[in-house]
């Protein structure tokens, strides 16, 4: 996800005009993760996050990245890619996760 961010930085201050040209991210507010073995919460938030989230980002960014090419802007053209690429991969791996869990335990769908 950092590289996703770079990524999308790299975009901005390309299109950016004016005197400062590099555009950097300010102050990222502190989170927690919380990881524990209830397998419900785990496919449920693997349903929303991975098997809806990762797959619709997937899809936007093939639209977006087909779309690109009427830019003739290489660096949008290969950052749409490379991101397209990240989150199919994001969202394969929650499907397969998904299936993994419910083999173990056909209850969790």
């Amino acid at each position: 996800e950092i590289d996703h961010a770079q990524l999308s930085f790299a975009v901005a201050s390309y299109f950016r005009t004016g005197e400062e040209n590099q555009l950097r991210p300010g102050h990222f507010p502190s989170h927690q993760l919380s990881i524990g073995n209830d397998k419900v919460s785990l496919v449920k938030r693997l349903t929303i996050e991975g098997l809806v989230n990762e797959t619709v980002s997937a899809v936007e960014l093939s639209i977006r990245r087909d779309a690109s090419f009427c830019t003739n802007v290489p660096l949008l053209i290969s950052v749409f890619e490379k991101l397209m690429v990240d989150e199919t991969s994001h969202s394969l791996l929650a499907w397969s996760s998904v299936y993994w869990l419910a083999f173990q335990d056909e209850n969790l769908l």
